[in-house]
């Protein structure tokens, strides 16, 4: 008996409650990301979207995801912007500005690290 006492005094069972909060904050991240992607996030926005600590929003991400915020945002970018090349006619410029990368040049090499094509190549296999 003495034993098992020990073991549940040292077990680090996760409280639902902790759990249900992190799944709240994470909502609250994720719709953050939703309506304001193609802004200049910065951790520090994200964090105040859930009224938490910069430490506790990364914390979040990595329970639940595996990632940080910004691949994170990254990815959610790249998503949206193959949307975009697939059902539009806008030049790819104004894509990686519309999705909230500054530099078409960055979006061009992400977007081919991601795919494997450029965004032209993309949009012409599409």
């Amino acid at each position: 008996m003495a034993i098992w006492l020990e073991l549940a005094k040292n077990l680090d069972v996760p409280d639902k409650t902790e759990e249900n909060e992190t799944l709240k904050r994470m909502h609250k991240f994720l719709e953050y990301i939703e309506h304001h992607y193609f802004e200049d996030i910065t951790l520090e926005a994200l964090a105040q979207s859930a009224s938490v600590s910069k430490s506790e929003c990364l914390r979040c991400f990595k329970t639940t995801m595996q990632d940080t915020p910004y691949r994170y945002l990254i990815e959610y970018r790249l998503q949206r912007a193959t949307d975009l090349l697939r059902n539009t006619d806008l030049p790819i410029g104004q894509i990686a500005q519309a999705v909230g990368f500054q530099s078409q040049s960055h979006f061009g090499k992400l977007f081919k690290e991601r795919t494997g094509y450029t965004p032209k190549q993309y949009r012409e296999t599409a």
